[in-house]
């Protein structure tokens, strides 16, 4: 497994079924079996990220409790500063418009 097996899987699913999105859809069953082996890599790096990241968490944390003697989060104060401590002022607020415009540029869309 690793990126470059994806990496190949998604090449072959592309190339053998066209279709679609500029190739990208597999329409054939050749190249559905190709996609489906694809799909099946992404989900256990996936899932291998989601523990890794899991396991990351709970020794930070541990190591914080030790330090600080309560139960710290990183990642929660961060969340909890930008959202609703009003933190996220310091860099400007736009309307949702704005999101949609740049992401629609951003893929040539417009």
């Amino acid at each position: 497994t690793g990126f470059w097996t994806v990496w190949k899987a998604w090449k072959a699913a592309s190339t053998k079924g066209g279709g679609g999105l500029g190739g990208t859809t597999p329409t054939t069953p050749i190249a559905m079996a190709s996609w489906h082996h694809a799909i099946k890599p992404i989900s256990l790096i996936l899932l291998r990220t989601s523990i890794h990241a899991i396991l990351l968490q709970s020794l930070v944390m541990i190591i914080d409790y030790h330090f600080y003697g309560r139960i710290v989060s990183p990642i929660w104060n961060i969340f909890a500063y930008n959202a609703q401590s009003g933190g996220d002022e310091l860099y400007g607020i736009e309307p949702l418009s704005y999101y949609v415009k740049n992401l629609l540029l951003n893929f040539n869309l417009v």
